[in-house]
């Protein structure tokens, strides 16, 4: 003889309810307006990039009258590289390439 036993508590129990967290965003806002150009850069090719060739891009698209103002935007995007790096937006690929973290 087989005998069952079930808990007459067990079907009068409510599952428990999960409450499902917000969504994040894909990536932290930058506060810096250049990081945003250089972030949007790197996820355009979708893969590594030479850290002068993505300068470059961000120069070009930047629209600079004069030479000196591609330089300019150069010199500061090459100086915004390494806060990206610490906040885990960009990671280095060696030492002359940076791809999306």
């Amino acid at each position: 003889m087989i005998s069952v036993f079930i808990d007459p508590v067990a079907h009068h129990r409510q599952p428990p309810i999960l409450v499902a967290s917000p969504i994040q965003p894909t990536r932290p806002e930058p506060k810096h307006p250049l990081d945003r150009e250089i972030l949007d850069a790197l996820e355009a090719v979708s893969e590594p990039m030479g850290v002068w060739n993505l300068l470059n891009e961000v120069a070009r698209s930047s629209n600079p009258v004069t030479r000196s103002q591609s330089r300019a935007v150069r010199q500061e995007g090459l100086a915004r590289i390494n806060p990206l790096v610490r906040c885990g937006l960009v990671r280095r690929i060696g030492r002359r390439a940076v791809a999306l973290a």
